[in-house]
Parts: structure tokens; C-alpha cells; sequence
């Protein structure tokens, strides 16, 4: 019977809808039914059971499907960059300057090859001269209307220059946004 409750609980855990309340976050997750129903009909040990039995079901989800909380296991790191660049687009990069103070600029992802993330920049900028000189950055993408349905990717690592003909080369294949503000 627990198995029962554990497949219905799955179920129920696509179906989402917002309540009618002022805050945009509140919802109801109709999966937390069958699990209480569990515990109380055959104890805390089933309760827990079943709860543990339909998490690993939500995570074989595709990340781009069903419930919020399955695409949060399933995302692999080719995903997140494929987020970023697909769906967030615009990041806030952070670099540190000469006197070892923070700088931010909002620099637009371009690519991304599974592993890397591709922008553009140029020489003279002051954001090129603090990437040469430390060779690390971090980014946070943010996607949503407010704090509570929003989802935000943040990503450090080290950087590299591809070159001008080369990374730009590549770039502006694959994207008609370069391809636009070039001509």
C-alpha cells in the first residue's frame, strides 16, 4: 500500500498551481497528501518511506520538465551553462581591480560549449585590462520577476583569451544578435 501512496504522491507532485493569495510565491504541493495519509494510516515509518521513495523519481525527471524541485537534481553543469546563456543571457561579472577591490559589469554570455562559457569584450576596456591581469572572474544570471520566483546560477572560474579572430570568428557565426550590432 505505501508503494501506492508513493506513486500517487509522484503524480500529484507534477500538478502545481498558485493559490489566491497576495504573495506570488505561496503554493500548494498536493504530493505532501499521500505522504501524510501514509503516516497516519500505517505510521511514521511509512510517512518517511514514502517521501523518500518519490524524491528519487522527481530527480529522474529531464531538467527542462516537470517540477521545479525535480530540474534542480537532474541539471548537470553542460545544463546550467546552457541556462545562462540561453535563458539568462545577460550576467553581472565580478573582477577584482589593481587595488584589490571588487568591480561589476554586466557583460552578455554568448556561447557555451558543455564545459565554457563565451563573451566578448574588447582592448581598452577596463573590464579586458582587470581579466589580463587576474585571469578569474564570477557571475550570477538571474532569471524571474521577484526574489521568491526567481532562479539565480552563479559560476567562478578561470578565464582565457581565445584571440580576436578566433573567438570572435565563432561568436559571430552562431549568433545573430553579434551579427547585428557588428554591421
Amino acid at each position: 500500500m505505501p508503494e501506492m501512496l508513493t506513486a500517487n504522491s509522484f503524480i500529484l507532485g507534477l500538478l502545481e498551481f498558485p493559490v489566491p493569495l497576495p504573495s506570488s510565491f505561496a503554493g500548494i504541493d498536493l504530493s505532501d497528501f499521500p505522504t501524510l495519509t501514509g503516516a497516519f494510516a500505517f505510521g511514521p515509518v511509512a510517512g518517511v518511506t514514502i517521501e523518500l521513495e518519490k524524491t528519487p523519481c522527481r530527480c529522474c525527471q529531464s531538467p527542462w520538465e516537470g517540477s521545479e524541485k525535480g530540474r534542480i537534481f537532474a541539471m548537470e553543469a553542460k545544463d546550467y551553462l546552457y541556462f545562462i546563456v540561453h535563458d539568462i543571457h545577460t550576467t553581472i561579472v565580478a573582477t577584482v581591480d589593481d587595488a584589490g577591490l571588487p568591480a561589476t559589469c554586466a557583460i552578455d554570455m554568448m556561447d557555451s560549449d558543455g564545459n565554457s562559457l563565451y563573451f566578448l569584450t574588447a582592448k581598452g576596456k577596463s573590464f579586458y585590462e582587470r581579466l589580463k591581469k587576474k585571469r578569474y572572474l564570477s557571475l550570477t544570471g538571474i532569471k524571474g520577476k521577484d526574489t521568491m520566483s526567481c532562479t539565480a546560477v552563479s559560476v567562478r572560474g578561470k578565464v582565457r583569451e581565445l584571440g580576436a579572430e578566433k573567438g570572435y570568428r565563432a561568436i559571430r557565426e552562431k549568433s545573430i544578435y553579434v551579427r547585428d550590432i557588428s554591421r
